[in-house]
């Protein structure tokens, strides 16, 4: 009678701090979508300003050329005074006198306009500032009402049991959609921010300079181009079609094929394949490690040549990515704190954590990066090529 009362009392305690926590977690998240529409309206006034302040240091650059003429020319007119009409020499000290006048108050807005854009980088800056800090903030109340949550629906005796997967799991669900808030909006939402700009002055131009707003025109398509391809990037990564379509290797040799184009970098693909994996879940992973591994060659190796080996048996898949890049130190790679980064390699380890692999990271800084990864493969879970199930 008295555990039940006890475990009664903690699921009042524990619907009480879900509460609280969900209704916290709401303002967090408000707090941060105002910084990020706080970031594109600063991007857009920074856009604007640039622009002007550009306008503006060829206005003052062309008036002090200016100035240096006239004065020159007052210089030329005291040597030869008696050569020039009183008219003349009037006109020559107005026209200097004036041509410093503007020079001064053109200086003055400049200096003005460069104070104006610190104070927009600080804005942005800070804006930004308050975006990460809520992001993580949130990751980690997410986490902890998902955590609280998920306790709730289990006994109290089966907590310890199921308390590390769970945490793993929500751990890398999080993380996923931060990375990929982030990459929404310093991709495409950043580029519509930017076309929006762009578009409004395009519209000026219409009736002023027709041939210039057919160049801009075309710079807004080419910007359409490259938002939807990076759109189409987000949505390959989020889940890549062809994976389900074409199976593993085809897969893996498109990623291949656009490391090669986009990123300059030339990879060879060894694979002794025996059998089929028939569970999704460790084909995706699979691939996923390959993913990130080649995302991290691309970013981070500052190498020419790298290598792929695949190997699947009816026991195990084995991984070997090799590049001949500048290296790192491989104590930093699955710490805690490399969670905050975004997917990589941290919860690439938590994966086949989950699926009862190995995963081992080795570096030297300017000798190069191995990536090797192990899967075991149960009955059922892989078939012969050739055999249907």
């Amino acid at each position: 009678m008295d555990t039940f009362v006890s475990l009664k009392q903690l699921d009042q305690i524990l619907d009480t701090t879900v509460d609280a926590i969900e209704e916290g977690k709401n303002e967090i998240f408000d707090l941060s979508e105002k910084a990020q529409k706080d970031i594109m309206s600063i991007d857009t006034e920074y856009t604007i300003l640039q622009a002007r302040l550009k306008k503006l240091i060829e206005d003052v650059d062309e008036l002090d050329g200016l100035e240096k003429k006239s004065r020159k020319k007052l210089a030329e007119l005291s040597k030869r005074f008696g050569s020039y009409s009183e008219e003349e020499v009037r006109e020559a000290y107005e026209q200097a006198q004036e041509l410093r006048v503007r020079l001064t108050l053109k200086k003055q807005e400049e200096k003005e306009l460069f104070m104006l854009r610190s104070a927009l980088e600080q804005r942005l800056h800070d804006a930004k500032d308050v975006r990460v800090k809520a992001e993580k903030l949130t990751s980690k109340v997410s986490f902890a009402l998902e955590y609280l949550k998920s306790t709730m629906s289990e006994q109290l005796e089966d907590m310890k049991n199921k308390k590390d997967i769970g945490i793993r799991i929500i751990q890398a669900q999080e993380n996923e959609r931060q990375r990929m808030s982030r990459e929404i909006h310093d991709g495409p939402a950043q580029m519509m921010a930017n076309l929006v700009v762009k578009t409004e002055y395009t519209e000026r131009l219409m009736d002023k300079d027709s041939d210039k707003a057919k160049k801009e025109m075309q710079f807004l398509k080419d910007n359409l181009r490259d938002s939807l391809k990076a759109t189409r990037k987000i949505i390959y990564d989020l889940m890549p079609m062809s994976l389900d379509d074409l199976g593993l290797v085809p897969t893996i040799k498109k990623l291949i094929d656009d490391h090669e184009r986009n990123h300059d970098i030339r990879i060879k693909f060894k694979k002794d394949i025996h059998c089929e994996i028939t569970v999704p879940i460790i084909n995706l992973t699979v691939f996923r490690v390959i993913q990130e591994g080649f995302n991290n060659i691309a970013k981070h190796s500052k190498c020419n040549e790298a290598s792929l080996q695949l190997k699947i048996s009816d026991k195990e898949v084995y991984i070997l990515i090799e590049d001949d890049g500048v290296g790192f130190d491989p104590s930093d790679v699955g710490s805690r704190a490399s969670v905050e980064s975004g997917f990589g390699l941290y919860n690439i380890r938590e994966r086949i954590d989950y699926l009862e692999g190995e995963f081992e990271v080795k570096s030297k800084r300017g000798k190069g990066t191995i990536l090797l990864a192990k899967i075991p493969l149960k009955v059922g879970e892989v078939r012969e090529y050739g055999k249907n199930d």
